[in-house]
Order: structure tokens, then C-alpha cells, then sequence
């Protein structure tokens, strides 16, 4: 309908994916095969009805459990996500083995693994950005390759000040603020 689609699960489950929950380059027709994650469930006797959404930051992190192995045996941990659903995301990954990259156990091979999760949010552009709990580490991080030229990090009011060259602005703000905004959320 109008208001989005219902999704049915053998006879006695029905899901609805409402429109505001779905991705802009979602669309469905019978048959189709969903990924979305369950927001809420209501009871109806001995049915139920299952609210599932493509929009929440949970989408993207369980399509990181589902395609990178790293990320599903714990090796590779999420730290911090920032998401513009079907737009862009940045996500934050550590490890705690020196043996493995944790940035490049997400891309894969040729970015293969990190590509089915883009294919699968529609092209949502997706930064895989190394974790550190040094906070100006981090910032430089979420910022790399892009050169900082000074970074003054003010603690008590939360806020991080940085300089950088003219020709590196445009990108540092990236298209319609996206990209700061984005690294504002992911720093915290």
C-alpha cells in the first residue's frame, strides 16, 4: 500500500515495512526477498505482526555480522557507527590482535565484503574507520587521508576545533555537510 509494504513469514507472521523505514532506492515487488531488522512486535492472539525497518543503525551493523567473519567470531569489534540511511555511513572497527587488520578484514578482498553490504543498502557510500581511545587519534582517523594541520580538542564543552587546507575544506565538510556531520556523530 501506500503507507509501505506487509511482509509475510510462512502463515502465521506478517511484517510491515513501513515507507519512512525503507531506503529511497528500496523498492519491492511479490516474491522479493527482504534483509531488515525488527523494531518491534505486536501480538494479535495467536498472531503476531512484526515492524521491520532498513533505516536503523542495527541494518548496518547486522550486515556487517552477516558478510565479514571477523566481525561475526569478535575479532574485529564495532565501536561507533554515524549513519545517512541510503545515503552514507561511517563505521568504526577495532581489534585486539595484532594479527589481523581490522579495517581490512570489512573491505575484503578487492572490497568484495564491503561491497555486498553498499549493494545491499542501495549504494549507501560506507568510511570503515579505525578506533582508537585516544580521542585525537581518533578524530585523525575518521578524517584520513585527509591532512589536518592542527586539531585543538576542548574536553569540557565537547567540541573540536580544526584547521586544514583550503583545497581539503570542500571535502572535509563533504556534500551537503555530510561528512563532518557524520564524523561529529561517530566521535561523539
Amino acid at each position: 500500500n501506500a503507507d509501505g509494504f506487509v511482509i509475510s513469514y510462512e502463515d502465521t507472521i506478517d511484517g510491515f515495512l513501513a515507507k519512512e523505514n525503507m531506503l529511497l532506492t528500496d523498492s519491492y515487488k511479490v516474491g522479493d526477498i527482504i534483509k531488515a531488522c525488527l523494531i518491534s512486535i505486536t501480538s494479535l492472539g495467536k498472531y503476531f505482526k512484526l515492524f521491520v525497518s532498513r533505516t536503523c543503525d542495527n541494518m548496518l551493523i547486522s550486515l556487517f555480522y552477516d558478510e565479514i567473519p571477523e566481525v561475526t567470531d569478535g575479532v574485529v569489534r564495532i565501536k561507533s557507527i554515524a549513519r545517512i540511511p541510503g545515503i552514507r555511513s561511517k563505521i568504526a572497527v577495532e581489534t585486539l590482535t595484532q594479527t589481523v587488520d581490522p579495517i581490512g578484514a570489512c573491505l575484503g578482498i578487492k572490497s568484495i565484503r564491503l561491497q555486498s553490504i553498499i549493494d545491499e543498502l542501495g549504494g549507501e557510500y560506507i568510511d570503515v574507520v579505525l578506533w582508537s581511545n585516544d580521542v585525537v587519534k581518533f578524530i585523525i582517523n575518521v578524517f584520513f587521508p585527509l591532512p589536518l594541520m592542527s586539531l585543538v580538542l576542548d574536553d569540557t564543552r565537547k567540541e573540536v576545533d580544526l584547521v586544514v587546507k583550503k583545497e581539503n575544506l570542500s571535502q572535509i565538510i563533504g556534500k551537503n555537510g555530510q561528512n563532518i556531520k557524520l564524523s561529529s556523530i561517530l566521535v561523539g
